[in-house]
């Protein structure tokens, strides 16, 4: 499926290149995931511009909060293990899964812009937006997990 061409993330540069064991104070294990996960996602804050060693722009309260509620959401709905990474266009990626086959992420940008990304070699990325109501996360989650199990 081709990407829609309108979408800003074309202009982004998109490329796609290819828990703990012990007991956490009673928590369940997807709920250790989830605070691993929110306290990395905390620790973008301290980030400054050049963070990757050239002019990247660190991740904002936007991108950090959609990035938050995005985790949550994959957390509540048994979503795939995933990967945080700050974005070098400006956010968070969370990256959902990938082979040297198959790849998946959604992106939270500093503008508020949402978008899942699928992508394979020698084909162009798969990029809708996503927004962070349950539907269309789930519906993302869904589209996400059929790509990578294919």
């Amino acid at each position: 499926m081709a990407s829609d061409s309108n979408h800003r993330s074309e202009s982004r540069g998109f490329l796609a290149k290819a828990g703990s064991g012990h007991s956490s104070g009673g928590l369940q294990k997807s709920d250790r995931g989830l605070n691993e996960h929110l306290l990395k996602l905390e620790s973008f804050r301290a980030l400054t511009v050049g963070w990757d060693s050239y002019e990247a722009v660190p991740p904002n309260q936007t991108a950090i909060e959609h990035a938050r509620e995005v985790l949550r959401f994959l957390s509540r709905h048994a979503g795939p293990k995933v990967r945080l990474t700050p974005c070098v266009e400006g956010g968070v990626t969370i990256l959902l899964g990938g082979t040297a086959i198959r790849y998946a992420d959604i992106e939270c940008y500093n503008d508020g812009e949402i978008l899942a990304i699928t992508s394979e070699p020698e084909q162009d990325p798969d990029i809708w937006p996503v927004d962070l109501g349950n539907d269309s996360l789930q519906a993302a989650l869904d589209r996400i997990q059929t790509f990578l199990n294919a």
